[in-house]
């Protein structure tokens, strides 16, 4: 058999295999968080229904608009506490827990983000990032499912992540448990 007629065949043995692996691709949420938990695009497009937000943005190649669902609310539902409040009876080292939590975001081509969860809450850093689960009405690309990354007030898009794969939460407290 001829290596040009060998790799054809190889190239379309794959394809349903690579298809499969992006209608099939969750996102992963895990670490720091009482509740770990995976998503795929239909199950954030029903799950998160009521805090779908149209987010218009303008990417390398023009303006657009997505279906998205705050970042914020993603690690909420997986049980991450966002609670910022003034105890003065608490104590300084569990104090405002909230702001000692890195959030890592990873796609599936490895590229990765890092926020604190202080930036993404509305009343520290009101900053908020957005898993788009849609473009310009249309599914997301192969490169893009499950959902994508945006972060428009960003001056550039440095912590886009295409494809995200997990959604790591890290505690940096004093009190959290090291592995």
């Amino acid at each position: 058999m001829k290596p040009s007629l060998l790799l054809t065949l190889f190239a379309f043995a794959l394809l349903p295999a690579i298809s499969s692996r992006a209608d099939d691709a969750a996102i992963h949420i895990t670490g720091a968080v009482s509740k770990p938990v995976e998503w795929t695009t239909a199950q954030l497009r029903e799950t998160f229904a009521a805090d779908l937000h149209a987010v218009d943005y303008t990417a390398k190649d023009g303006k657009h608009t997505s279906r998205c669902i705050p970042l914020l609310s993603i690690l909420k539902s997986a049980g991450v506490d966002s609670a910022v409040g003034k105890n003065p009876a608490a104590d300084p080292k569990a104090k405002n827990q909230s702001l000692h939590l890195a959030i890592i975001i990873r796609g599936r081509d490895g590229y990765v983000a890092v926020f604190s969860l202080a930036e993404l809450l509305p009343e520290i850093g009101n900053k908020p990032a957005w898993v788009a689960i849609d473009q310009d009405n249309s599914s997301l690309s192969d490169r893009d499912t499950p959902a994508k990354l945006i972060v428009p007030a960003d001056a550039k898009p440095g912590r886009w992540v295409h494809g995200i794969d997990i959604i790591q939460v890290i505690d940096e407290s004093p009190t959290a448990t090291r592995p």
